[in-house]
């Protein structure tokens, strides 16, 4: 007797010198069958959907639809591991298929959900970012707890500090005059004080959005030490003015530093000697006009201490010459 497999690939085989409407017809019976079924037999069930996708033509938008089966199983089977290899075609796949705007934004919001369902938070919060991007303006308003949402994961998530990024996306940006837009911003170029003064006046905005007052805190101070180090990139920094602008005591400056050092945001030497941090090295938390303009000012200094040099090494040669 032929097990599953093997006679549903023998179907394939007969399917594929089928007509349209006959693969439809049989692509739909299948995707009912495993939706609705208990998940049992999971392995066997994902390599039917498996071969099914692999038979259909590279170009059929049914593809989508059995992806999108595949994804549901392994979700409730939580083995969505088992599709993280695939991400990288994801985006091939959606132009093959031809999907539009809505289409793609809800796949991604779809594996973005399954992914956060199964732990597997990177991936969550990659697809969900895809899925702001895509969300169609039409649909901005509907969307606008999904927004939130990943608003709220990414202030949460202790690695993620490219607001400007996320602040910048259009989507999101109809949410500038809501607590989760207002705060979102405050993360991109406010300081520990304007923060504070932000929860005061907006006591609830943490609790609605369902954020530890102390992680978000936490999240300004690692940022605004950022800042610092991109406004006196090189420069000795007293631990006085650190403290100060985050908000702590100068004793606690040093495992703030190395908290910083260990989040990669900054590279930093600390002189307990004199009470100072050098900082060589900073992300950047907004590059705009300011920051460009710092960056000229820097490469001009630059350019002028190289001249300077250049100077000094050539009249230092024509009097060696002169000598000679």
């Amino acid at each position: 007797m032929l097990d599953l497999e093997t006679s549903f690939n023998l179907v394939l085989a007969v399917l594929a010198n089928a007509k349209e409407e006959q693969i439809d017809a049989f692509v739909t019976r299948v995707l009912v069958f495993v939706d609705e079924d208990d998940v049992e037999r999971v392995a066997l069930k994902l390599k039917v959907l498996s071969n099914l996708f692999n038979a259909l033509q590279a170009s059929s938008s049914l593809r989508a639809r059995v992806f999108q089966s595949i994804v549901r199983l392994a979700e409730r089977a939580g083995v969505m591991s088992a599709i993280a290899p695939q991400l990288g075609h994801l985006d091939g796949w959606m132009a093959e298929w031809s999907l539009d705007a809505e289409q793609r934004s809800e796949l991604y919001l779809q594996l973005g959900l399954a992914f956060k369902a199964g732990g597997q938070l990177e991936q969550a919060f990659d697809m969900r970012r895809k899925y702001l991007h895509t969300i169609p303006e039409a649909s901005w308003a509907g969307a606008k707890d999904q927004i939130v949402s990943v608003i709220a994961d990414a202030i949460q998530s202790p690695g993620f500090f490219a607001f400007e990024e996320l602040a910048s996306i259009p989507s999101v940006q109809q949410l500038n005059k809501e607590p989760a837009g207002q705060l979102l911003n405050v993360l991109v170029d406010s300081s520990v004080a304007e923060y504070r003064a932000f929860i005061r006046a907006n006591g609830d905005a943490l609790a609605l959005l369902g954020l530890s007052g102390e992680d978000v805190l936490r999240k300004m101070r690692i940022l605004t030490l950022a800042t610092i180090g991109a406004e006196r990139l090189g420069a000795e920094v007293p631990y006085t003015d650190i403290a100060k602008a985050l908000d702590i005591d100068v004793d606690e400056v040093e495992i703030w530093v190395i908290d910083v050092i260990r989040a990669g945001m900054i590279s930093a030497r600390l002189n307990q000697l004199k009470q100072t941090v050098v900082i060589n090295r900073s992300s950047y938390r907004l590059f705009g006009q300011r920051e460009w303009q710092m960056l000229g000012d820097r490469l001009h200094a630059w350019q002028q201490s190289l001249t300077s040099v250049l100077e000094t090494v050539s009249n230092a040669r024509a009097s060696t010459q002169s000598a000679v």
